[in-house]
């Protein structure tokens, strides 16, 4: 099964050394738009300017402002503009990007609620043969644990050599609770064992803090799970930027207020990660904000991990963020996961647990760099507190260097790395 969560309509842009291009997208909302600035440029300056658009406005309530973002490398807002204004700001040597606010869409594949159980063995996916089973043995040595009956994903990514890793999953505890941020549909703390680890962080989508569709619940689970979780003890922050939709403006100012979050935290960067089960789809360029946005969290220092998307075509992502891919049980490439140079990891994709109301017996299996991206963001936030790193690009490279390179067929121009949880096995 193929499954991901994609941006279905991609916003155009075109950056002029006097002039700003506005490409109009087929499923924009109407009238409203991001405005990024360029590097340098005061946001506040530019704002008193734009309030004077609007006070001189022939229609002044057609052209407001809903968010500003002011951050070290990143400067930008988003509003709604009438033709007047949009004019105006194009002519302003100060912008570096306009573009429409769009949808951001799940695709119903990624849920897995539609999927035939028979097309599934579950004694092919755990080393025993009950997805209900949890067991973890003392330890052989100190500070090791071996859950036995765990399912082929933990024990692959916690062996040199996957092929040898019957045991079970080995794993380290970690000396600092990491902190993953999961950025998504939302987690559901009503039935998962993880429940006291939540913490509600930020609801850009609004409404109440619940999961309706249940993928943001299945990526924490992957993240920390008691059962098939690479974290046993970690906390997940719940920042909510989608129900079954979302928009570019939404996803922007959640990503805004977590970069903020881990930067007054204390010890934020060196706790915390960000995950991003979001790939683009298929054709078009990534955002402008958005990569302008994603570069200024690296430049921070703020770690960040994201989905290659699931269209079997080059990734749009840059390299400035950990871009994952996904493979199936055999370790090859799964025929949908995206490649291209900016994959730079591998991690199981294919046939992941998931606790489902609907399914018989509460379990489905589901596939999709979704689900590959958040076992790499729990290793990277556990490398991160047991080195002490607080940097993006040392954290980067120790992951990199950590994973086990060569093992992954039809990596088809991708970074030919499959991660590893540094067990010692």
């Amino acid at each position: 099964m193929q499954a991901g969560v994609v941006l279905t309509s991609i916003v155009c842009w075109l950056t002029l050394s006097h002039a700003v291009v506005i490409h109009p997208s087929p499923t924009n909302l109407g009238s409203e738009y991001i405005v990024t600035l360029k590097k340098g440029a005061k946001l506040e300056h530019h704002l008193a300017f734009v309030q004077t658009l609007e006070w001189k406005s022939a229609a002044a309530s057609t052209s407001y402002i809903k968010h500003e973002w002011d951050i070290i490398g990143f400067h930008a807002y988003a509003g709604t503009f009438d033709k007047n204004a949009l004019d105006k700001l194009k002519r302003r040597t100060d912008v570096a990007s306009i573009e429409r606010n769009h949808i951001i869409e799940l695709d119903p594949r990624e849920l897995g609620e539609n999927v035939s159980q028979e097309s599934h063995d579950f004694n092919s996916i755990f080393s025993g043969n009950d997805p209900e089973c949890y067991k973890a043995t003392n330890p052989p040595s100190p500070g090791i644990s071996i859950q036995r009956d765990a399912p082929y994903y933990l024990r692959q990514i916690s062996h040199r050599s996957p092929s040898n890793s019957s045991e079970g999953y080995v794993y380290r505890e970690p000396k600092t609770i990491p902190r993953i941020y999961v950025l998504d549909s939302g987690i559901d703390t009503n039935r998962h064992a993880y429940a006291a680890r939540v913490v509600q962080g930020y609801n850009g989508a609004g409404g109440r803090f619940v999961d309706k569709i249940g993928h943001g619940t299945a990526v924490a689970a992957v993240v920390g799970g008691e059962k098939y979780g690479v974290l046993k003890n970690c906390t997940l922050i719940d920042v909510r930027v989608n129900s079954k939709n979302s928009t570019l403006m939404v996803f922007l100012d959640s990503l805004m207020w977590t970069m903020k979050d881990i930067i007054e935290t204390p010890s934020g960067k060196l706790t915390s990660v960000i995950n991003l089960s979001y790939g683009y789809k298929k054709t078009g360029p990534l955002s402008y904000a958005l990569n302008c946005l994603v570069e200024a969290a690296y430049a921070l220092g703020i770690s960040m991990v994201v989905s290659a998307g699931n269209d079997d075509l080059p990734t749009t992502w840059k390299d400035k963020i950990i871009v994952v891919g996904a493979t199936n049980k055999n370790l090859r490439r799964a025929g949908f996961s995206n490649y291209g140079s900016a994959v730079s990891i591998f991690a199981p994709g294919v046939s992941v647990v998931r606790w489902s109301k609907r399914a018989p017996g509460n379990w489905i299996l589901v596939s999709g760099t979704s689900y590959a991206a958040p076992q790499v963001a729990a290793v990277l936030a556990y490398l991160k507190v047991q080195n002490r790193i607080s940097n993006a690009t040392l954290a980067m490279e120790l992951l990199y260097k950590t994973a086990t390179p060569g093992l992954v067929e039809d990596a088809k121009g991708s970074q030919n790395r499959f991660l590893y949880n540094d067990s010692g096995r």
